[in-house]
């Protein structure tokens, strides 16, 4: 017999004694969204309720008002969450075995992608900062790497997961130039372009397609988003037999019923919840301006809170962690330096407080930092292999300390946010396994493909 609560009940504790300063976007906020989505909705499609894979009547609608809401030629809900959109829109716009100009920083679902297609991988890569947090790609280096190889398709994240937002309009005009799609991964920012205390999005900046998460920074459920088609370049029906491929095909109408709430309320209130959003962010950061070892700071999307604690005598990790404890504040990551920290209009004033108090007592109780905080880096690997060939090598495992210099058979990323380190087919390069131990011993969570980073790692053995 059982002993431990059930995952219900479990849900139903942690709702009423922590603060979501994490997605989803709905934030748990029952009195602003008013009725749950019970069992009683969740069916399949019959008769009246249309079909998600050839939208004709009620769901035709919700894609039609994502469309207009967002200003895009065409949307397709999703209810597999940003990953089955990236994959499909990759499919339909990048043939196999063909050239990608990609993001180093993008997510894991891009370079599943990659490999499942078969396609050569092309890296654009960023400045990191003191935080160790990646800034923005500098449209030069794309038209160079567009001039250099022969590429189908361009992927950028903009949003990034710390909200720094990419120069989409100057590298979407780049990328026609050269004859190349521009895939947009705005997996976090399907809350831009509805106030100008917030950047445009993706959609209105000359991208081809955008796929969005509704449910990361808006009030949907979790596994609902958006993918946009935003040019006549791109072929609707290509994009929907890809979905059909990649995305379930008995999709939840549970989902697709926060999809079409999610749309029409923010629809009726976008400006009323905007205003209220921005000047409670405003009022935050204000507040935590003089805060003496923690320091508060966002990049573009103010929405992202980083709390960095970079020049105090604790880890990111660390203040997750006591942020959580002793305030029941669960954040959305923790990286060796700062915290991130997800808003959403759906965050109430209450929230925001409890989080600059909860700084603010824990800034009193910690030191200035001892010593030059560094984060682990190391230059970009060495391509020996194409993911996809990657895959077809043999492999052995190898304890960590020793595998610098040889190929990695399979990935290593940080989760959050889910970006490789390492892809398979790369040469392992120097100061990696030290980079990985010392995250590791800060806290931070590590993951791999096989799951056993943290004593060994898989390298082809052919």
């Amino acid at each position: 017999m059982m002993k431990e609560p059930s995952l219900l009940n479990r849900l139903t504790e942690y709702s009423k004694t922590r603060i979501p300063m994490h997605m989803p976007g709905h934030k748990r906020n029952e009195s602003l969204l008013s009725d749950g989505l019970p069992y009683g909705i969740d069916i399949t499609e019959i008769d009246g309720f249309d079909n998600l894979h050839d939208m004709q009547g009620v769901l035709k609608e919700t894609a039609e008002l994502a469309a207009s809401l967002y200003g895009s030629c065409a949307a397709f809900p999703l209810v597999g969450g940003s990953t089955c959109g990236i994959l499909a829109a990759m499919h339909a716009l990048c043939p196999r075995g063909s050239h990608v100009l990609m993001a180093r920083g993008s997510h894991k679902s891009v370079y599943n992608g990659v490999e499942l297609l078969g396609l050569h991988p092309h890296y654009l890569t960023v400045e990191h900062d003191k935080y160790g947090i990646g800034g923005k790609i500098n449209p030069a280096d794309v038209e160079q790497m567009l001039t250099q190889h022969e590429v189908d398709l361009v992927i950028l994240t903009s949003p990034t997961y710390e909200g720094v937002v990419q120069d989409i309009s100057t590298i979407s005009g780049i990328c026609r130039k050269h004859g190349a799609y521009l895939l947009v991964d705005s997996a976090h920012g399907a809350h831009l372009g509805f106030s100008e205390k917030f950047p445009e999005s993706a959609v209105s900046c000359g991208a081809d397609v955008v796929v969005m998460s509704l449910h990361k920074t808006m009030p949907a459920l979790t596994q609902t988003a958006l993918l946009h088609i935003c040019s006549e370049r791109v072929s609707a029906q290509a994009i929907g037999a890809a979905l059909s491929i990649f995305e379930t095909s008995s999709p939840s109408y549970v989902l697709l019923a926060s999809i079409d709430r999610c749309l029409r309320f923010t629809a009726e209130k976008k400006d009323a919840l905007f205003s209220a959003y921005s000047e409670k962010l405003a009022s935050f950061y204000e507040k935590t301006k003089c805060l003496q070892n923690l320091s508060v700071l966002h990049f573009d999307d103010p929405g992202k809170i980083i709390l960095s604690a970079k020049h105090a005598s604790l880890t990111g990790t660390e203040l997750s962690e006591m942020l959580r404890n002793r305030f029941h504040i669960e954040t959305e990551m923790a990286s060796m330096q700062y915290v991130l920290a997800m808003t959403g209009f759906c965050d109430e004033a209450a929230s925001y407080d409890a989080l600059a108090d909860a700084l603010f007592a824990i800034d009193r109780e910690i030191a200035p930092a001892s010593d030059n905080k560094t984060v682990p880096a190391f230059p970009l690997p060495k391509q020996v292999f194409t993911p996809s060939e990657a895959a077809g090598k043999n492999g052995e495992f190898t304890p960590l300390a020793n595998c610098a210099g040889c190929i990695a058979k399979e990935a290593v990323w940080a989760y959050p946010p889910g970006i490789p380190m390492i892809v398979p087919g790369e040469e392992i390069p120097q100061g990696f396994p030290e980079a990985i131990a010392q995250m590791l011993q800060s806290g931070v969570e590590v993951k791999s493909t096989t799951g056993h980073i943290k004593e060994k790692i898989m390298l082809t053995t052919t």
